[in-house]
């Protein structure tokens, strides 16, 4: 049975999920960051800057916890913040963790302030279920509307704590792509209500288009590709920006 609860300065995840299940006892504020390491910040600085989120705005993320693992999760922050972090803030990349250490987490504006209250999602992010799925060659989590079960559970969130948009990005309805991406699919975002703003071939996407195709993630990501053989890789490359007006 999946539980779907809001990030709070408690449970702060302060990495992904690619190496599969992290156990609900490892997030803590303090929670060691390698990437921090790497970027040459102080020890903390993501924990602090989530932390700080979670206590201005209430949270920046859903969880989705199996018993005591969390299994998936998206992320979300105001969309001011998301744009001051250059539109893509992941956790997992040198110049972003930087760019999130130089965020002064005193000065973060308060919601009553911002117009429109809107938050931007990203981040998506299923885990595999590690040996057993292996096994069984398939994934223990995805495929069950887990992704989908974090957005309903934002959508509800927000409403209820006087957000007045959500923003986000998505791909064709594309499962390699989606994965690799860090995004659902369009057309669960219009299931939901959403509406596109705008859409363009994204070259980012793109590169990874080409390269699941060419079997660079290996066989079974390409098969995977065989019933979009008939979209050209621009089109498969789709990227869409969707608003929900809450």
């Amino acid at each position: 049975m999946i539980e779907y609860r809001m990030m709070d300065e408690t449970s702060l995840l302060c990495w992904c999920v690619h190496g599969g299940p992290v156990a609900m006892e490892e997030l803590r504020g303090d929670a060691p960051v390698g990437i921090e390491s790497e970027a040459g910040v102080a020890p903390g600085s993501v924990a602090k800057f989530l932390g700080a989120l979670c206590r201005v705005y209430g949270s920046c993320a859903v969880l989705a916890i199996d018993g005591d693992k969390v299994v998936g999760k998206v992320r979300f922050y105001p969309k001011p913040v998301f744009e001051e972090l250059n539109e893509d803030p992941c956790l997992q990349q040198v110049p972003q963790v930087r760019a999130i250490a130089a965020v002064d987490t005193e000065s973060l504006v308060p919601k009553e302030s911002l117009s429109p209250k809107a938050l931007r999602t990203f981040c998506y992010q299923v885990a595999d279920g590690h040996e057993e799925a292996a096994e069984a060659g398939t994934s223990a989590y995805r495929g069950r509307g887990i992704a989908t079960g974090m957005l309903k559970t934002l959508i509800e969130w927000a409403r209820a704590e006087g957000w007045e948009e959500i923003h986000s990005s998505a791909s064709r309805s594309i499962p390699p792509l989606m994965s690799w991406i860090g995004c659902l699919g369009v057309d669960s975002y219009l299931r939901l209500g959403f509406e596109v703003t705008s859409e363009r071939c994204n070259e980012s996407f793109k590169e990874g288009v080409i390269s699941q195709r060419q079997g660079h993630h290996g066989e079974a990501i390409k098969a995977m590709w065989e019933p979009f053989a008939d979209l050209s890789e621009d089109d498969a490359a789709r990227q869409y920006l969707l608003l929900l007006k809450l």
